[in-house]
Protein backbone atom coordinates (compact mmCIF):
# COMPACT_ATOMS: atom_id res chain seq x y z
CA UNK A 1 0.00 0.00 0.00
CA UNK A 2 1.18 3.50 -0.68
CA UNK A 3 1.42 6.07 1.81
CA UNK A 4 -0.32 8.87 0.05
CA UNK A 5 -4.54 8.51 -1.16
CA UNK A 6 -5.13 11.09 -3.94
CA UNK A 7 -5.70 14.70 -3.17
CA UNK A 8 -8.71 16.12 -5.92
CA UNK A 9 -10.58 18.67 -4.00
CA UNK A 10 -9.42 21.02 -1.33
CA UNK A 11 -9.15 19.61 2.16
CA UNK A 12 -11.52 20.55 5.05
CA UNK A 13 -9.71 22.30 8.25
CA UNK A 14 -11.15 21.21 11.45
CA UNK A 15 -11.57 23.01 14.53
CA UNK A 16 -8.81 21.99 16.02
CA UNK A 17 -5.67 24.09 17.26
CA UNK A 18 -1.92 23.50 17.52
CA UNK A 19 -0.28 25.83 20.20
CA UNK A 20 3.30 26.25 21.14
CA UNK A 21 4.93 28.89 22.30
CA UNK A 22 5.81 30.34 19.08
CA UNK A 23 2.65 30.10 17.67
CA UNK A 24 -1.42 28.83 16.98
CA UNK A 25 -2.59 27.45 14.11
CA UNK A 26 -5.72 25.40 12.42
CA UNK A 27 -4.54 21.87 11.59
CA UNK A 28 -6.39 20.19 8.72
CA UNK A 29 -9.19 17.20 8.91
CA UNK A 30 -7.33 14.04 9.25
CA UNK A 31 -7.34 11.53 6.54
CA UNK A 32 -9.61 8.88 6.46
CA UNK A 33 -6.06 6.52 6.48
CA UNK A 34 -3.37 8.04 8.48
CA UNK A 35 0.17 6.04 8.38
CA UNK A 36 3.36 6.18 9.08
CA UNK A 37 6.41 4.31 7.71
CA UNK A 38 9.64 4.70 8.96
CA UNK A 39 13.02 2.45 7.61
CA UNK A 40 16.56 2.60 9.36
CA UNK A 41 19.14 1.12 6.75
CA UNK A 42 21.85 -0.25 8.51
CA UNK A 43 20.60 0.02 12.51
CA UNK A 44 23.47 0.32 15.12
CA UNK A 45 25.99 0.92 12.04
CA UNK A 46 28.67 3.89 12.86
CA UNK A 47 31.60 3.43 10.34
CA UNK A 48 29.48 6.22 8.12
CA UNK A 49 27.57 9.41 8.23
CA UNK A 50 23.66 8.69 8.57
CA UNK A 51 21.11 10.99 6.78
CA UNK A 52 17.55 11.59 7.45
CA UNK A 53 14.95 11.97 4.72
CA UNK A 54 11.46 13.07 6.15
CA UNK A 55 8.67 13.11 3.09
CA UNK A 56 5.32 11.17 2.19
CA UNK A 57 5.30 8.17 0.21
CA UNK A 58 7.26 10.00 -2.62
CA UNK A 59 10.56 9.85 -0.39
CA UNK A 60 9.26 5.94 0.84
CA UNK A 61 8.83 4.81 -2.56
CA UNK A 62 12.49 5.96 -3.51
CA UNK A 63 14.35 5.53 -0.72
CA UNK A 64 15.37 1.48 -1.44
CA UNK A 65 17.30 3.91 -4.34
CA UNK A 66 19.20 6.48 -2.49
CA UNK A 67 20.52 4.14 0.04
CA UNK A 68 21.83 1.61 -2.85
CA UNK A 69 22.95 5.10 -4.53
CA UNK A 70 24.84 5.96 -1.51
CA UNK A 71 26.37 3.07 -0.42
CA UNK A 72 30.03 3.10 0.96
CA UNK A 73 28.97 6.86 1.48
CA UNK A 74 26.41 7.72 4.65
CA UNK A 75 23.65 5.22 6.10
CA UNK A 76 19.67 6.16 4.98
CA UNK A 77 16.92 6.14 7.71
CA UNK A 78 13.41 7.70 6.81
CA UNK A 79 10.04 9.03 8.15
CA UNK A 80 7.26 9.12 5.67
CA UNK A 81 3.88 9.83 7.06
CA UNK A 82 0.77 10.81 5.27
CA UNK A 83 0.22 13.55 7.93
CA UNK A 84 0.35 17.04 7.10
CA UNK A 85 2.76 19.67 9.41
CA UNK A 86 -0.33 21.19 10.85
CA UNK A 87 -1.33 17.91 12.39
CA UNK A 88 -1.41 18.13 16.42
CA UNK A 89 0.57 15.13 16.74
CA UNK A 90 3.69 15.67 13.59
CA UNK A 91 5.99 17.51 15.68
CA UNK A 92 5.46 14.82 18.50
CA UNK A 93 6.67 11.92 15.83
CA UNK A 94 9.04 14.58 14.08
CA UNK A 95 10.82 15.06 17.74
CA UNK A 96 10.30 10.77 18.43
CA UNK A 97 12.54 9.76 15.09
CA UNK A 98 15.24 12.83 15.51
CA UNK A 99 16.01 10.99 19.20
CA UNK A 100 16.23 7.88 17.60
CA UNK A 101 19.75 8.62 16.21
CA UNK A 102 22.09 11.54 15.47
CA UNK A 103 21.93 12.07 11.94
CA UNK A 104 24.82 14.42 9.93
CA UNK A 105 22.47 15.52 7.74
CA UNK A 106 18.60 16.00 7.33
CA UNK A 107 16.28 16.46 4.21
CA UNK A 108 12.89 17.22 4.67
CA UNK A 109 9.40 17.52 2.74
CA UNK A 110 6.01 18.18 3.52
CA UNK A 111 3.58 19.40 0.77
CA UNK A 112 0.93 16.77 -0.96
CA UNK A 113 -0.47 15.45 2.12
CA UNK A 114 -1.33 19.64 2.35
CA UNK A 115 -3.12 20.21 -1.05
CA UNK A 116 -6.18 22.38 -0.21
CA UNK A 117 -4.53 23.41 3.51
CA UNK A 118 -4.90 27.37 4.14
CA UNK A 119 -1.52 28.80 3.35
CA UNK A 120 -0.79 30.82 6.15
CA UNK A 121 -1.47 28.16 8.45
CA UNK A 122 0.98 25.61 6.64
CA UNK A 123 3.48 28.61 6.48
CA UNK A 124 3.44 28.83 10.24
CA UNK A 125 3.64 25.10 10.99
CA UNK A 126 6.60 24.84 8.63
CA UNK A 127 8.32 27.18 10.78
CA UNK A 128 7.83 25.25 13.26
CA UNK A 129 9.22 22.25 11.57
CA UNK A 130 12.16 24.52 11.10
CA UNK A 131 12.60 25.18 14.64
CA UNK A 132 12.42 21.93 15.89
CA UNK A 133 14.59 20.17 13.15
CA UNK A 134 17.55 23.08 14.45
CA UNK A 135 16.80 22.55 18.10
CA UNK A 136 16.79 18.57 18.41
CA UNK A 137 18.72 17.96 14.96
CA UNK A 138 21.89 18.41 17.02
CA UNK A 139 23.65 20.27 14.11
CA UNK A 140 22.45 18.06 11.28
CA UNK A 141 22.64 19.68 7.46
CA UNK A 142 19.52 20.64 7.19
CA UNK A 143 17.98 20.61 3.51
CA UNK A 144 14.60 21.30 1.85
CA UNK A 145 13.33 18.80 -0.68
CA UNK A 146 10.32 20.94 -3.11
CA UNK A 147 7.17 18.51 -2.93
CA UNK A 148 6.87 16.88 -6.83
CA UNK A 149 4.35 17.79 -9.21
CA UNK A 150 0.52 16.44 -9.43
CA UNK A 151 -0.51 15.21 -13.02
CA UNK A 152 -3.78 17.15 -12.68
CA UNK A 153 -2.85 20.62 -13.46
CA UNK A 154 -5.55 21.77 -10.55
CA UNK A 155 -3.39 20.19 -8.28
CA UNK A 156 -0.54 21.38 -9.34
CA UNK A 157 -0.99 24.59 -9.14
CA UNK A 158 -1.68 23.89 -5.20
CA UNK A 159 1.72 22.39 -5.08
CA UNK A 160 3.29 25.36 -6.54
CA UNK A 161 1.87 27.07 -4.16
CA UNK A 162 3.37 25.29 -1.17
CA UNK A 163 6.47 25.16 -2.69
CA UNK A 164 6.67 29.14 -3.39
CA UNK A 165 5.74 29.70 0.21
CA UNK A 166 8.64 27.13 1.41
CA UNK A 167 11.20 28.18 -1.15
CA UNK A 168 11.11 32.23 0.63
CA UNK A 169 11.17 30.33 4.68
CA UNK A 170 14.04 27.97 3.26
CA UNK A 171 15.81 31.60 1.78
CA UNK A 172 15.15 33.68 4.97
CA UNK A 173 16.29 30.68 7.46
CA UNK A 174 19.47 30.00 5.12
CA UNK A 175 18.22 26.02 4.06
CA UNK A 176 19.38 25.33 0.80
CA UNK A 177 16.73 23.53 -1.58
CA UNK A 178 16.87 20.05 -3.53
CA UNK A 179 14.59 21.27 -6.43
CA UNK A 180 12.81 17.84 -7.08
CA UNK A 181 9.69 19.84 -8.69
CA UNK A 182 12.04 21.30 -11.35
CA UNK A 183 13.33 18.04 -12.30
CA UNK A 184 10.31 16.20 -12.57
CA UNK A 185 7.56 18.91 -13.94
CA UNK A 186 9.19 18.95 -17.29
CA UNK A 187 8.78 15.14 -17.89
CA UNK A 188 6.88 13.43 -19.67
CA UNK A 189 3.21 12.77 -17.00
CA UNK A 190 2.24 9.70 -19.28
CA UNK A 191 5.99 8.18 -18.85
CA UNK A 192 6.74 8.62 -15.84
CA UNK A 193 3.73 8.73 -13.85
CA UNK A 194 1.60 6.11 -12.49
CA UNK A 195 -0.91 7.83 -11.41
CA UNK A 196 -1.90 11.86 -10.03
CA UNK A 197 0.68 11.89 -7.68
CA UNK A 198 3.24 8.27 -7.72
CA UNK A 199 5.81 7.88 -10.51
CA UNK A 200 7.20 4.80 -12.50
CA UNK A 201 10.42 3.15 -10.95
CA UNK A 202 11.72 5.40 -14.11
CA UNK A 203 10.53 7.75 -12.58
CA UNK A 204 11.89 6.95 -8.93
CA UNK A 205 15.15 6.60 -9.66
CA UNK A 206 15.58 10.06 -11.55
CA UNK A 207 14.74 11.98 -8.06
CA UNK A 208 16.60 9.07 -5.97
CA UNK A 209 19.73 9.83 -7.76
CA UNK A 210 19.15 13.50 -7.50
CA UNK A 211 18.64 13.08 -3.90
CA UNK A 212 21.89 11.46 -4.07
CA UNK A 213 23.44 14.17 -5.20
CA UNK A 214 22.71 16.44 -3.17
CA UNK A 215 23.48 14.48 -0.17
CA UNK A 216 26.54 13.79 -1.17
CA UNK A 217 27.37 17.66 -1.65
CA UNK A 218 25.93 18.46 1.53
CA UNK A 219 27.20 15.87 3.59
CA UNK A 220 30.15 17.51 6.14
CA UNK A 221 28.70 21.01 6.53
CA UNK A 222 27.31 21.27 10.17
CA UNK A 223 24.44 23.68 11.05
CA UNK A 224 25.32 26.57 13.62
CA UNK A 225 23.22 26.58 17.08
CA UNK A 226 22.40 24.10 19.41
CA UNK A 227 23.97 20.62 19.15
CA UNK A 228 25.93 21.47 16.45
CA UNK A 229 29.01 20.27 18.31
CA UNK A 230 27.57 17.61 19.66
CA UNK A 231 29.83 14.09 18.37
CA UNK A 232 27.72 12.35 15.61
CA UNK A 233 27.42 8.51 15.77
CA UNK A 234 25.43 7.05 13.49
CA UNK A 235 24.25 4.24 15.99
CA UNK A 236 21.36 3.90 17.69
CA UNK A 237 21.26 4.52 21.71
CA UNK A 238 24.00 2.56 23.42
CA UNK A 239 23.42 -0.88 24.04
CA UNK A 240 20.81 -1.42 21.58
CA UNK A 241 21.97 -4.52 19.83
CA UNK A 242 20.78 -4.76 15.80
CA UNK A 243 20.93 -8.21 14.09
CA UNK A 244 19.08 -7.11 10.80
CA UNK A 245 19.95 -5.35 8.09
CA UNK A 246 16.91 -2.64 8.03
CA UNK A 247 14.58 -1.81 10.78
CA UNK A 248 11.41 -0.83 10.13
CA UNK A 249 8.16 0.96 11.54
CA UNK A 250 4.13 0.73 9.81
CA UNK A 251 1.61 2.46 12.32
CA UNK A 252 -2.26 2.94 10.36
CA UNK A 253 -4.82 4.62 12.29
CA UNK A 254 -8.24 3.42 9.70
CA UNK A 255 -10.80 5.48 10.26
CA UNK A 256 -8.59 8.53 11.99
CA UNK A 257 -11.65 11.00 12.51
CA UNK A 258 -14.25 8.50 13.19
CA UNK A 259 -16.05 7.84 16.51
CA UNK A 260 -19.11 6.03 17.91
CA UNK A 261 -17.30 2.79 17.30
CA UNK A 262 -14.24 1.06 20.02
CA UNK A 263 -11.22 1.24 18.89
CA UNK A 264 -8.62 -1.55 18.66
CA UNK A 265 -4.75 -1.83 18.38
CA UNK A 266 -3.20 -4.61 16.82
CA UNK A 267 0.11 -4.95 17.63
CA UNK A 268 2.96 -7.05 15.77
CA UNK A 269 5.13 -7.54 13.30
CA UNK A 270 4.83 -8.39 9.13
CA UNK A 271 2.40 -11.38 9.50
CA UNK A 272 0.02 -8.70 11.37
CA UNK A 273 1.08 -6.49 8.85
CA UNK A 274 -0.04 -8.29 5.46
CA UNK A 275 -3.80 -8.98 6.71
CA UNK A 276 -4.43 -5.37 8.09
CA UNK A 277 -6.61 -4.74 5.23
CA UNK A 278 -8.74 -7.72 5.64
CA UNK A 279 -9.22 -7.28 9.19
CA UNK A 280 -10.32 -3.49 9.07
CA UNK A 281 -12.56 -4.59 6.10
CA UNK A 282 -13.62 -7.57 8.42
CA UNK A 283 -14.50 -5.19 11.46
CA UNK A 284 -16.74 -2.59 9.52
CA UNK A 285 -19.10 -1.02 11.34
CA UNK A 286 -18.06 -2.66 14.30
CA UNK A 287 -14.82 -1.43 15.49
CA UNK A 288 -12.18 1.48 14.13
CA UNK A 289 -8.40 -0.72 13.73
CA UNK A 290 -5.18 0.87 14.59
CA UNK A 291 -2.06 -0.76 14.03
CA UNK A 292 1.83 -1.35 15.07
CA UNK A 293 3.95 -3.28 12.79
CA UNK A 294 7.59 -3.38 13.45
CA UNK A 295 10.52 -5.84 13.28
CA UNK A 296 11.96 -4.17 16.34
CA UNK A 297 12.21 -6.41 19.60
CA UNK A 298 10.64 -4.66 22.46
CA UNK A 299 13.53 -4.93 24.23
CA UNK A 300 14.23 -1.77 21.45
CA UNK A 301 14.46 1.27 23.38
CA UNK A 302 13.04 2.61 20.34
CA UNK A 303 9.93 0.12 20.23
CA UNK A 304 8.80 1.30 23.93
CA UNK A 305 9.09 4.78 22.68
CA UNK A 306 6.85 4.17 19.50
CA UNK A 307 4.26 2.22 21.42
CA UNK A 308 4.25 4.64 24.20
CA UNK A 309 3.81 7.56 21.16
CA UNK A 310 0.89 5.05 19.99
CA UNK A 311 -0.79 4.55 23.15
CA UNK A 312 -1.31 8.07 23.42
CA UNK A 313 -2.81 8.95 20.32
CA UNK A 314 -6.14 7.62 21.23
CA UNK A 315 -7.81 5.82 23.59
CA UNK A 316 -7.86 1.62 22.69
CA UNK A 317 -11.08 -0.57 24.15
CA UNK A 318 -9.08 -4.13 23.22
CA UNK A 319 -5.35 -4.41 22.30
CA UNK A 320 -4.02 -7.70 20.98
CA UNK A 321 0.01 -7.76 21.06
CA UNK A 322 2.50 -9.76 19.99
CA UNK A 323 6.31 -10.08 19.55
CA UNK A 324 8.07 -12.42 18.82
CA UNK A 325 9.40 -13.69 14.97
CA UNK A 326 12.03 -10.77 15.16
CA UNK A 327 13.39 -12.24 18.81
CA UNK A 328 13.38 -15.94 17.96
CA UNK A 329 12.83 -16.12 14.05
CA UNK A 330 16.59 -16.66 13.59
CA UNK A 331 19.19 -19.24 12.59
CA UNK A 332 22.05 -20.57 14.63
CA UNK A 333 24.54 -17.98 13.40
CA UNK A 334 22.56 -14.91 14.10
CA UNK A 335 23.26 -12.69 16.82
CA UNK A 336 20.13 -11.58 18.04
CA UNK A 337 18.71 -15.62 18.11
CA UNK A 338 21.70 -16.22 20.11
CA UNK A 339 21.36 -13.15 22.42
CA UNK A 340 17.43 -13.76 23.15
CA UNK A 341 18.25 -17.48 23.27
CA UNK A 342 21.20 -17.38 25.95
CA UNK A 343 18.96 -14.17 27.61
CA UNK A 344 15.35 -15.62 28.43
CA UNK A 345 15.21 -13.44 31.82
CA UNK A 346 16.35 -10.56 29.73
CA UNK A 347 13.61 -11.07 26.85
CA UNK A 348 10.99 -12.29 29.99
CA UNK A 349 12.06 -8.59 31.83
CA UNK A 350 11.20 -6.86 28.65
CA UNK A 351 7.98 -8.71 27.96
CA UNK A 352 6.95 -7.48 31.70
CA UNK A 353 8.02 -3.71 30.35
CA UNK A 354 5.63 -3.87 27.78
CA UNK A 355 3.00 -4.95 29.80
CA UNK A 356 3.62 -2.41 32.75
CA UNK A 357 3.51 0.31 29.95
CA UNK A 358 0.19 -0.81 27.97
CA UNK A 359 -1.59 -1.08 31.60
CA UNK A 360 0.19 2.15 32.70
CA UNK A 361 -1.18 4.40 29.77
CA UNK A 362 -3.69 2.16 27.97
CA UNK A 363 -6.67 3.82 29.30
CA UNK A 364 -7.62 0.70 30.72
CA UNK A 365 -7.75 -1.30 27.45
CA UNK A 366 -8.34 -5.14 27.35
CA UNK A 367 -4.73 -6.80 26.64
CA UNK A 368 -4.55 -10.24 24.52
CA UNK A 369 -1.36 -12.03 24.05
CA UNK A 370 -0.91 -13.67 20.41
CA UNK A 371 1.51 -16.55 20.51
CA UNK A 372 4.12 -16.40 17.87
CA UNK A 373 5.82 -19.13 15.62
CA UNK A 374 9.73 -19.92 15.69
CA UNK A 375 9.99 -21.65 12.33
CA UNK A 376 13.41 -22.95 13.43
CA UNK A 377 12.61 -24.56 16.20
CA UNK A 378 14.55 -27.03 15.02
CA UNK A 379 17.91 -25.19 15.22
CA UNK A 380 17.40 -24.54 19.59
CA UNK A 381 14.37 -26.75 20.78
CA UNK A 382 15.27 -26.42 24.32
CA UNK A 383 15.90 -22.39 24.51
CA UNK A 384 12.50 -22.10 22.40
CA UNK A 385 10.37 -24.30 24.47
CA UNK A 386 12.21 -21.83 27.49
CA UNK A 387 10.75 -18.71 25.30
CA UNK A 388 7.27 -20.09 25.24
CA UNK A 389 7.10 -21.02 28.47
CA UNK A 390 8.39 -17.95 29.82
CA UNK A 391 5.78 -16.60 27.91
CA UNK A 392 2.84 -17.99 29.08
CA UNK A 393 4.06 -18.02 32.99
CA UNK A 394 4.19 -13.87 32.49
CA UNK A 395 0.61 -14.05 31.03
CA UNK A 396 -0.86 -16.11 33.69
CA UNK A 397 0.73 -14.06 36.38
CA UNK A 398 -0.37 -10.64 34.62
CA UNK A 399 -4.05 -12.58 34.33
CA UNK A 400 -4.05 -11.85 30.42
CA UNK A 401 -5.80 -14.20 27.97
CA UNK A 402 -3.67 -15.84 25.42
CA UNK A 403 -4.74 -16.08 21.44
CA UNK A 404 -3.45 -18.66 19.27
CA UNK A 405 -4.02 -17.42 16.04
CA UNK A 406 -2.00 -20.25 14.42
CA UNK A 407 -3.35 -23.28 15.79
CA UNK A 408 -5.91 -24.11 12.96
CA UNK A 409 -4.52 -22.37 10.33
CA UNK A 410 -1.82 -24.21 8.03
CA UNK A 411 -0.34 -22.24 4.88
CA UNK A 412 -1.70 -21.80 1.42
CA UNK A 413 -4.25 -19.73 -0.55
CA UNK A 414 -6.36 -18.67 1.79
CA UNK A 415 -3.94 -18.27 5.14
CA UNK A 416 -4.40 -14.32 5.28
CA UNK A 417 -8.34 -15.45 5.29
CA UNK A 418 -7.80 -17.46 7.97
CA UNK A 419 -5.86 -15.55 10.02
CA UNK A 420 -8.47 -12.77 9.87
CA UNK A 421 -10.93 -15.11 10.90
CA UNK A 422 -9.23 -15.82 14.00
CA UNK A 423 -8.48 -12.11 15.45
CA UNK A 424 -11.63 -10.56 14.11
CA UNK A 425 -13.23 -13.54 16.51
CA UNK A 426 -11.02 -12.98 19.17
CA UNK A 427 -11.17 -9.11 18.98
CA UNK A 428 -15.03 -8.99 19.04
CA UNK A 429 -14.88 -11.75 21.90
CA UNK A 430 -13.27 -9.14 24.01
CA UNK A 431 -15.52 -6.20 22.97
CA UNK A 432 -18.71 -8.36 24.00
CA UNK A 433 -19.19 -8.73 20.28
CA UNK A 434 -21.27 -11.39 18.64
CA UNK A 435 -19.65 -10.58 15.10
CA UNK A 436 -20.35 -13.20 12.42
CA UNK A 437 -17.81 -14.89 10.73
CA UNK A 438 -17.61 -15.76 6.81
CA UNK A 439 -14.68 -18.32 7.88
CA UNK A 440 -15.70 -21.81 8.26
CA UNK A 441 -16.63 -22.89 11.81
CA UNK A 442 -13.70 -24.43 12.53
CA UNK A 443 -11.68 -21.43 11.49
CA UNK A 444 -13.91 -18.95 12.84
CA UNK A 445 -14.07 -21.13 17.06
CA UNK A 446 -12.85 -19.00 19.45
CA UNK A 447 -9.31 -18.28 19.47
CA UNK A 448 -8.70 -17.56 23.47
CA UNK A 449 -6.80 -20.27 24.94
CA UNK A 450 -5.49 -21.05 27.87
CA UNK A 451 -1.75 -19.90 28.95
CA UNK A 452 -0.33 -23.36 27.95
CA UNK A 453 -2.15 -22.90 24.62
CA UNK A 454 0.01 -24.39 21.33
CA UNK A 455 1.67 -22.53 18.87
CA UNK A 456 1.60 -23.26 15.17
CA UNK A 457 1.53 -22.68 11.70
CA UNK A 458 3.58 -20.50 9.20
CA UNK A 459 3.13 -17.57 8.05
CA UNK A 460 3.43 -16.74 4.03
CA UNK A 461 6.56 -14.20 3.14
CA UNK A 462 6.90 -10.57 5.09
CA UNK A 463 6.34 -8.05 2.77
CA UNK A 464 9.07 -5.06 2.49
CA UNK A 465 8.86 -1.78 4.47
Amino acid sequence: MNLMTHHTGTIILAAVFICSAATVYAERKRENIECIYTVCHAPGASDLPRVLLIGDSIANMSQEFVSEDLSGTAYISTYTTSKCITDRSYLKELKLMLAGNNYALIQFNNGLHSLGVDLKQWELALSEVIKLLREDGKGAKIIWASSTPAENPDNNRLVKELNQIAARLMKENNIPINDLFGLMDPLDRKQYWTDNLHHTEEGRKLAATQVATVIRENLGHRESGPGSDAVVSPGGPPGNKRAENMDWTRIFWYDAEKSGLPRVLVIGDSIYDDYQQLVNKALAGTAFLSTYSTNRSFADPLYVKELEYILNEYRYDVILFNNGLHCNERNETDPMWKTVLSDIPGWEAGLRGVIKLIRDQGKGAKMIWAGSVPWNEANRPAEVKQLQAATARVMKENHIPMSDPYAAIHPGPQYNEQLTAQVTSTLCEQLGINKPSEASPGEAASSLLGPQGSISGKPQSSPQP
